[in-house]
């Protein structure tokens, strides 16, 4: 089956002038991966934002809805626990009896700040917690205990789809997950423990979109990325299920 994501990575919306004026630049390689729209023209393309999308913003497409374009300053922590419960309930499709997720790992933190990116080293275990921009913990936020009734054969077709839609199929993780429910063996899986990074995906939107704004540079664009320095925690899990 097919995992292939026809949509840009991300999109760079200027005026309708600059635009036509961008074939000229020698450095100017359009590919499907970077796109550079009009607001003009965004208005008649499938894509969808957050917000009413604005001249000169860099949007990188949502780690989970391949549809929707956000800018760099979304929630990262409500996104990181869509995939979390989007875990959980693929699981259900899958037969589940039960679903747990314990935090196991800050790995390091990302920071992004004047248009550049750094990582910070790994927290050792037991000395480290999970912070929102208020200074809130959520550390337990990422923690899950979830109870399926449990005794229904795994709908493998319904679980792959579902996993394609919410980008879970990313995961390699929860493909392995998806395939040792799969039907068409005799002796089903029972139990699984894996370990999941829900930070993986963000990460590499961030990237792309960073990568976007040094293009634009080359173009002698003045491109927004973030508007505020960026923090996003990278985190790991350890998520027990049980058919």
């Amino acid at each position: 089956m097919s995992t292939q994501n026809l949509n840009p990575k991300a999109i760079l919306i200027l005026d309708d002038i600059k635009v036509r004026t961008l074939k000229w630049e020698k450095d100017y390689d359009p590919n499907d991966e970077l796109k550079i729209i009009s607001i003009e023209e965004q208005k008649n393309l499938p894509y969808k934002f957050e917000s009413n999308p604005k001249k000169g913003q860099i949007y990188i497409q949502h780690p989970f809805n391949e549809n929707l374009y956000l800018s760099p300053d979304f929630d990262k922590h409500e996104t990181q626990r869509l995939k979390l419960d989007n875990i959980s309930h693929l699981c259900g499709i899958l037969g589940a009896k039960s679903f747990n997720s314990t935090l196991i790992n800050k790995k390091s933190s990302l920071k992004i700040k004047e248009g550049k990116l750094e990582f910070s080293g790994p927290a050792t275990s037991g000395q480290f917690e999970i912070k929102d921009e208020k200074g809130n913990i959520l550390t337990h936020y990422y923690e899950i205990y979830d109870e399926y009734d449990g005794g229904l054969p795994a709908d493998y077709d319904e679980a792959y789809q579902f996993a394609k839609t919410t980008g879970l199929i990313k995961d390699k993780s929860i493909l392995q997950l998806i395939e040792k429910r799969n039907p068409k063996y005799q002796n089903k899986l029972k139990k699984r423990k894996i370990e999941v990074n829900l930070s993986e995906e963000i990460t590499k939107s961030l990237e792309i979109g960073l990568s976007f704004k040094g293009l634009a540079g080359k173009l002698n664009i003045n491109a927004n990325f973030n508007s505020k320095e960026i923090n996003l925690d990278i985190i790991e899990l350890e998520i027990q299920i049980e058919f």
